[in-house]
């Protein structure tokens, strides 16, 4: 399938999920984060903050357990810019006004800009994704144009609600793979062959 069938399919998915099931699996999504990642040299932890609206994974369970457990990570959250489709990146702290823009988008409100090359971690949303580690978002490149301006290294870690589509047929020169994604039952990472192999 192609990336407008499939954002329209798993957009109307995941609308029907009620929202105490959606905080239990972005609960579960958090869990899994943290007992398979080691954070200790972390520094610069790029995550979203969740379109209400759009019933998107939760992250204020990563939040509050990165701002209790690992005080050395600055968090780190885009603003975006409609007329470039460029992200911004802005330090995300406890005294941090946010706001919602006209898409239901929370955004920063006079924060500290990070630069790009200083993160180390991104946690990515999406829609839905494939064995091959690409994703499908809301169809504007925000992300895909945000890493090509980021280092080489930087590890990027998608969150699911759903298993991934065996293939997205229209990837393209520009989408960039995710090195893992995490769902509620397991975690995909990326391999050598490009496919995705499942961890438990």
């Amino acid at each position: 399938m192609q990336k407008n069938e499939l954002r329209k399919h798993f957009l109307e998915k995941r609308k029907n999920i009620s929202l105490s099931s959606l905080e239990q699996q972005s609960k579960m999504i958090s869990d899994r984060f943290f007992n398979h990642f080691n954070l200790m040299e972390i520094n610069y932890l790029h995550l979203f903050l969740p379109i209400q609206k759009q019933h998107e994974i939760n992250t204020g369970f990563i939040i509050e357990t990165i701002r209790q457990n690992y005080p050395h990570i600055n968090l780190v959250i885009p603003k975006s810019h409609g007329q470039t489709y460029q992200l911004e990146s802005y330090l995300f702290d406890t005294h941090t006004q946010i706001v919602e823009n006209h898409y239901g988008i929370p955004e920063p409100i006079g924060a500290l800009k990070c630069f790009d090359e200083q993160i180390d971690l991104i946690l990515l949303p999406l829609v839905c994704f494939d064995k091959y580690g690409f994703r499908v978002g809301y169809g504007k490149g925000y992300y895909d144009r945000f890493l090509s301006h980021c280092r080489q290294d930087i590890l990027k870690i998608g969150l699911s609600l759903f298993d991934p589509v065996d293939e997205i047929d229209d990837i393209n020169h520009h989408d960039i793979k995710m090195d893992f994604c995490i769902m509620v039952d397991w975690i995909w990472q990326s391999e050598l062959n490009h496919r995705f192999s499942r961890l438990s």
